[in-house]
């Protein structure tokens, strides 16, 4: 057995091992409690009171199942924490689609009220110009 067979098996071995998956696991939990409280940080004023607080509970229970080091919490912590995290999407998105819905019909009222302004009007020009030329 050459030394890059030894190198990819003991590689193998070390990624599959429990220790390294609980490690990864931990890793990914971190990561995702860090990329919500951004994520909630910059649009807290979009969100609402009740999807926060839900939010903000599920991710207390990602850092205190990081602290025990229980792989399984934290797989169920995390998985829960990804989910409630939707909500905030999903609130945001709605709450997009209701501006815009909105605005269109603003823009629909304000339109029709243009209507009425840009009726045709008749008018005769009249070029004064040409009648002084003709009087001389």
């Amino acid at each position: 057995m050459g030394f890059f067979a030894f190198l990819r098996i003991t590689t193998f071995m070390r990624l599959s091992s429990p220790a390294s998956c609980s490690a990864s696991r931990a890793h990914q939990a971190d990561s995702l409690v860090y990329q919500t409280e951004k994520f909630l940080g910059e649009n807290e004023d979009k969100v609402p009171e009740d999807i926060k607080s839900e939010v903000r509970e599920a991710l207390a229970e990602v850092k205190k199942a990081l602290e025990s080091n229980d792989t399984e919490a934290i797989k169920t912590a995390s998985e829960r924490a990804a989910q409630v995290s939707q909500k905030m999407g999903t609130a945001i998105y709605q709450q997009a689609q209701a501006q815009q819905a909105s605005s269109q019909s603003e823009s629909a009222d304000g339109s029709s009220g243009t209507q009425d302004d840009d009726e045709v009007v008749e008018a005769e020009i009249v070029d004064e110009g040409d009648s002084e030329s003709e009087k001389r």
